[in-house]
């Protein structure tokens, strides 16, 4: 077809990668110009017009900096003249033409370099956009031909003014173009497409839009009834229903395979109103049964001062300067409608960057914190979780008005009428939206903007063309939104049930201590006394950290609790919804065992959980129990319970709550140190402050150690030893890439430190981590036979507690005397040692090290040590490691930001959610050799797989040990899928569509597994040579999501190892099998960060020693990403193309 070159342009190669039924309705309009779409933005040519005036601005500049410079002029010859200006080397060319493979265009400047030409792109917005990334790889691989196949290193984008040049390495992008660029053109080749228009995220954004919904309706199409996921409609085709009305006419008795019986019933519900309003011509609404708590019984009484409230906001971060350490986009107007003295009012707050969203935030919530405290009996009503959500992660953001959003929250004063419609009736919509709604309560819009995706886009026109017209559009579709909200109240009070029940505000339990105020008052003290921009800064964020992680788990509890709507948790993973009771009965122990049967759902709940009753709204009851068992096949559960009278019928969600007092405690007692500027706590000074560790006899910023200059690891280890030995009152980071031997490293050095007899701590995020390192050195002790006294403060379940060795015992709590009543007076034993130093070795989590006396203050552990080694350290925030900081003199980090990180949840201001490593680091993949030591040998990993983890992960400085070489698997001569060593990528073409659970990743597991086992292991060292059959304990089966890990349990040989990626961090096998569960990006339960992160790939199949294979299927790899950071994810994972292998 003539003109497809029309279709080579960046912006329609994305929306190809979003959803390949554009280029479909693309290709229609180019044979037939009067098919139509709808254009969002009205301003192009105004943006053009900046755009060209921006470019010649930079021009203008760029000329006085490079006289050698030439513009080629645009005509038949701009081809010819621009390869002319590259043979002779101008220095700078402006407009040089392009053309290849279809491709042709202008670019704005190429610039000769040590390296010779890289690509500049101006744009006029202040923030890049993956499209951008796009359009300048596409330059970028011409630029590429024209050095005969030299690839530039970088390439550059121009935003805003010249001095804000982001820079991007080539390699970290260039597979993701290069592969979904051979795709694209691919499908624009074919001469029969077979794709068909699906709903996906997309569709909010799409020009074509309105056609494919048109096409969906002629169609009778499934997805027209609410909230069907595409994976839902795949099911209830393959029962042998295509179509909407077909659907409708089934029964409630029908049974359909893997599908909710619950959520069928609410479809088929769903499906028979939408017919009903076809036939009839007119909206139709059907009210539910009246259950407590739900639905119009969440209606408060209406008052006259009541508010409706509503926000627009951006998912983008708006200039290079906001992103820098938050990059979670922009809530730019914040609108209310009220009445007063009877007469409506609108008002809003407008920000256009972060300080001024701070300021918004702070001015709306002081309106309504006088508006409530002057009408104590009105509600501030939003319709659907955007505005409530947005509140939180803005306080959080901000770290400001934090109480007084938990309060809300608390009385429960924010009233979501999208819960009332949602849980008291259905309406005949194929979306619940509120435009969708209006037509049922004759609301009529008089502005341009009908949808909010058309807000953001007119909002990103204003930003690039400052047209006040532009945003006086979007505050009067605020305020629609707003008078919408009010009016679907009156009309939900009009058709409100007499039966039911008015919403009542719960009463405001007072807090025992008002963190937010006390820290308020430590921030103008730091920003007061303390000079050091970097510690101002990081201790400002920081004191926050754990009650806005506290906040999460809140804001989730309260969620759960108020809605009480059991189809909802059935389609949350983290909870089993609507359990029924099958047997009670009592174990060996006395203690209850509840049997519980679950219908068809996806869950993360696994055994030895503890759980809470999801639906009990009491925050200060208890667990309810542990899972001792779960059948998948069966849909079983069993629950091991003190509690007398667990109910039928139960919903459980896990107990995740973790009390952090003792680490807050902790933070603040550096703080106020720091404020009275004691000399104390130096290393916990020379972290924050992100200074280079000092060491006795070097001199600041010299290299520590190279372990590359060290022929055998005992030497490494004696230099080691010798440099923390010489650290003087400050820190060193020790990073330990999978398989090095940093636990065997910080055993050794730990056992030296106690010979001499140093006071040692230490701690991790788990008591399985430290468990792992106490053995090692009870081991190298018991080989120099060195006797030594070490204690360890256990948890309260038997997995934490340390099997006692030979010189490391649990501590307990003894008796230390009496009360006045006379009663036994009793005290952490652990707590006394630290106060004798009775012992050489001190161990415990981060509470073990930050627990202090509630009555005096007093902390258990104060410099009392001379080290203290923090292990795993990424998996503990920065917070955290100041706390447990003070307890010594000096701190030793191991760990590796490349592996797991922090299980942060919440959103937190500048660096204050970073782990340690990562705070000290920034973005480095590997600490420099005059920040610390980078422990370079890994003993694990053979160099078939260590040489895709050095190169993605670690700057291509990790190496494998000699060893490793003669380490392989044996498998029969007839295996041709199998090799003896490396990686290998088995795309699983999956035809079911898979969220959480992939039923053919798992029969392809249990196909390898036969092929597996009964092979070969040879292991060669210098000491000896090994040959067994591989059994079951030497597989390592990883997945991304604890579904997917029930379902493995259930159909792999019983004792196999499978586990999510977080379980198996630290541990090794000759054979590691990652299946990554999901379909495509559009059936991921969670975001691209989560299942595309550099570093859980990283552990994934580092796991292997020797064999690593991942399955995965390969539509994943055409993500459309949203964000740059996300391509350049995404691009890691393409890199395993490289190792593919066809599965048979």
């Amino acid at each position: 077809m003539k003109n497809l070159d029309k279709l080579l342009t960046a912006s329609k190669f994305k929306n190809w990668l979003a959803c390949k039924f554009t280029t479909i309705n693309e290709i229609k309009k180019l044979e037939d110009p009067k098919v139509s779409k709808k254009t969002f933005s009205k301003t192009e040519e105004i943006r053009k017009q900046r755009g060209d005036e921006f470019e010649e601005k930079i021009y203008k500049e760029f000329i006085k900096d490079y006289s050698n410079h030439i513009k080629i002029k645009k005509d038949k010859d701009s081809l010819k003249n621009t390869k002319e200006a590259l043979k002779k080397g101008y220095d700078l060319i402006h407009k040089a033409h392009f053309e290849y493979d279809g491709w042709s265009g202008e670019i704005d400047f190429l610039i000769k370099g040590e390296n010779g030409y890289e690509v500049y792109d101006t744009k006029l917005t202040t923030m890049p956009k993956p499209e951008h990334i796009i359009q300048i790889c596409i330059y970028t691989e011409w630029l590429k031909i024209m050095r005969s196949g030299l690839l530039p290193e970088k390439m550059h984008l121009i935003l805003g003014d010249k001095k804000n040049t982001v820079s991007y390495k080539v390699r970290d992008y260039q597979l993701y173009f290069q592969r979904n660029k051979a795709k694209y053109l691919d499908f624009l080749s074919l001469k029969k497409h077979t794709v068909e228009p699906e709903k996906c995220d997309f569709c909010k954004l799409c020009e074509w839009a309105d056609s494919c919904e048109k096409q969906w309706i002629e169609e009778d199409h499934l997805n027209q009834i609410v909230n069907t996921r595409n994976d839902q409609i795949q099911k209830i085709k393959k029962h042998g229903i295509k179509t909407l009305k077909a659907f409708s006419q089934l029964n409630e008795s029908e049974k359909i395979k893997d599908l909710n019986s619950l959520t069928f019933k609410t479809h088929l519900s769903q499906a028979k109103l939408l017919i009903k309003s076809i036939q009839s011509g007119q909206p139709e609404h059907k009210l539910l049964e009246i259950k407590e708590q739900r639905g119009f019984n969440k209606l408060p009484k209406k008052t006259k001062n009541d508010i409706f409230f509503d926000i627009e906001g951006i998912d983008k971060v708006l200039n290079e300067e906001d992103s820098e350490n938050n990059k979670t986009g922009l809530e730019y107007l914040f609108g209310l409608y009220y009445f007063e003295n009877d007469k409506p009012k609108f008002k809003y707050f407008e920000a256009h960057n972060k300080n001024e969203e701070k300021k918004a935030l702070v001015n709306l919530l002081e309106f309504i914190g006088e508006h409530l405290k002057k009408y104590p009996e009105s509600y501030i009503y939003h319709y659907n979780h955007y505005e409530k959500t947005a509140l939180i992660n803005l306080v959080k953001k901000h770290d400001t008005n934090f109480a007084q959003v938990n309060d809300l929250l608390r009385e429960e004063k924010l009233i979501d009428l999208f819960h009332v419609v949602k849980q008291g009736m259905q309406v005949s919509e194929k979306q619940y939206s509120l435009k969708n709604l209006e037509k049922h309560y004759g609301f009529k819009r008089v502005g341009e903007i009908k949808k909010a995706n058309e807000s953001t886009d007119i909002y990103l026109d204003w930003v690039e063309t400052q047209e006040k017209e532009l945003f006086d559009k979007i505050i009067l579709y605020n305020k629609e939104d707003c008078v919408s909200t009010y009016e679907l109240r009156e009309w939900l009070l009009d058709i409100k049930p007499a039966n039911t029940s008015w919403h009542k505000e719960k009463e405001l339990i007072e807090r025992e201590r008002n963190w937010e105020k006390e820290n308020a008052e430590y921030k103008k003290l730091i920003n007061k006394e303390l000079k050091s921009l970097e510690i101002k800064n990081i201790l400002s964020d920081i004191l926050g950290y754990h009650k806005r992680e506290d906040m999460v788990y809140w804001v989730d509890f309260y969620n759960r609790t108020s809605n009480k709507i059991p189809e909802q948790l059935i389609e949350n993973a983290e909870c089993i919804g609507d359990m029924i009771q099958a047997k009670k009965e009592k174990n060996e122990k006395g203690v209850n065992v509840y049997t519980y049967k679950y219908d068809e759902q996806e869950f993360k709940i696994k055994e030895k959980d503890r759980i809470d009753d999801a639906l009990d709204g009491d925050f200060k009851t208890k667990s309810i129990g542990k899972i001792i068992n779960i059948e998948n096949h069966n849909n079983l559960i069993q629950i091991e319970s003190k509690n007398d009278d667990l109910p039928k019928n139960l919903s459980i969600a896990r107990d995740t709550y973790v009390n952090s007092d003792p680490i807050i405690e902790g933070v603040l007692r550096f703080v106020k140190s720091a404020i009275k500027k004691e000399k104390k706590y130096q290393a916990t000074h020379e972290i924050l402050n992100k200074n280079f560790p000092n060491i006795e006899g070097l001199e600041k910023g010299k290299d520590i150690l190279n372990s590359e200059n060290f022929s055998s690891d005992e030497e490494f280890l004696k230099q080691s030893l010798k440099i923390v030995e010489q650290i003087d009152h400050s820190y060193l980071y020790f990073q330990g890439p999978p398989g090095v031997g940093k636990t065997h490293t910080a055993a050794h050095i730990i056992l030296e430190l106690l010979k001499k007899t140093k006071k040692v701590g230490i701690t991790a995020n788990s008591h399985k981590v430290i468990f792992n390192l106490l053995s090692k050195i009870e081991e190298l002790a018991v080989e120099d036979n060195f006797i030594f006294k070490g204690f360890h403060k256990p948890g309260s379940d038997k997995d934490k507690r340390f099997n006692d060795g030979k010189f490391i015992k649990n501590t307990a709590r003894v008796k230390v005397g009496k009360t006045k009543e006379g009663k036994p007076l009793y005290k952490e034993q652990m707590d006394l040692l630290f106060e004798s130093l009775e012992a050489d070795l001190f161990s415990g989590t981060a509470w073990c090290f930050t627990r202090y006396d509630k009555k005096t203050g007093h902390p258990a552990c104060d410099q009392r040590l001379d080290y203290i080694f923090i292990d795993e350290a990424s998996q503990l925030s920065i917070a955290d490691t100041v706390a447990i900081s003070l307890a010594a003199e000096n701190v030793i980090i191991i760990g590796d930001q490349m592996q797991l990180g922090s299980p942060t949840r919440a959103l937190h201001p500048g660096e204050s959610g970073n782990s340690a490593p990562q705070y000290l680091l920034e973005d480095k993949d590997t600490i420099p050799s005059n920040k610390g030591i980078f422990i370079e040998k890994s003993r694990r990993l053979h160099p078939d797989v260590c040489s895709f983890i050095s190169e993605n992960f670690y700057d291509s400085r990790l190496k494998s040990h000699e060893f490793t070489k003669k380490r392989s698997i044996k498998f029969s001569d007839k295996e041709k899928l199998l090799t003896s060593s490396g990686i290998i990528l088995l795309d699983a073409k999956h035809k079911e569509i898979s969220r959480q659970k992939s039923v053919e990743e798992g029969e392809i597991i249990k196909k390898l597994f036969k092929k597996i086992i009964g092979s070969t292991f040879i292991d060669e060292t210098k000491r000896e040579k090994i040959e067994r059959k591989i059994t079951i304990e030497d597989i390592l089966v990883v997945a991304p999501y604890n579904v997917q890990v029930n379902y493995l349990k259930s159909i792999l040989p019983e004792g196999s190892k499978i586990g999510t990626i977080d379980k198996f961090q630290g541990q090794e096998a000759p054979i590691s099998i990652v299946s990554m569960t999901s379909t495509n990006s559009e059936s991921l339960p969670r975001n691209i960060d989560f299942f595309f992160s550099r570093n859980r790939l990283n552990v994934a199949i580092s796991r292997s020693q020797c064999l690593s294979i991942v399955i995965m299927n390969k539509e994943l790899l055409e993500t459309n990403c949203k964000k740059i950071e996300h391509i350049k994810l995404v691009n890691t994972f393409m890199g395993l193309e490289k190792y593919e292998k066809t599965f048979s």
